[in-house]
């Protein structure tokens, strides 16, 4: 091999090596890139359990509440026939019916 062929595979080679150089960097910043969306895809996955953790806490307190609130004045119970009003309703009720029909109260 003479001098100028020397010369002349060193020129590929530094080109070969150039190019790798750029593949290795490319391949690190999409390694960072890859642990970076990860990172953030977990976040929102943790925050989207516990949104819903909060929902379903949030319903199971109303639902309780309603249990609670089913056992007030205008609920459904014994005491007033199991209808939904309770009698100063059923009154008050009866009295604007009235109105709207045109007979006295």
């Amino acid at each position: 091999m003479s001098l100028f062929g020397y010369f002349r595979v060193f020129e590929r080679l530094s080109v070969v090596e150039a190019s790798v150089l750029r593949l290795q960097k490319t391949v690190e910043e999409s390694e960072f890139a890859w642990i970076s969306l990860r990172k953030r895809c977990k976040s929102l996955l943790l925050q989207a359990e516990r949104a819903e953790a909060r929902l379903q806490e949030a319903d199971s307190a109303v639902e309780s509440d309603n249990t609670i609130g089913s056992e007030g004045e205008g609920a459904s119970s014994p005491q007033n026939g199991g209808r939904l009003l309770s009698p100063r309703q059923v009154q008050i009720q009866q009295n604007i019916l009235r109105r709207r029909a045109g007979l006295p109260s």
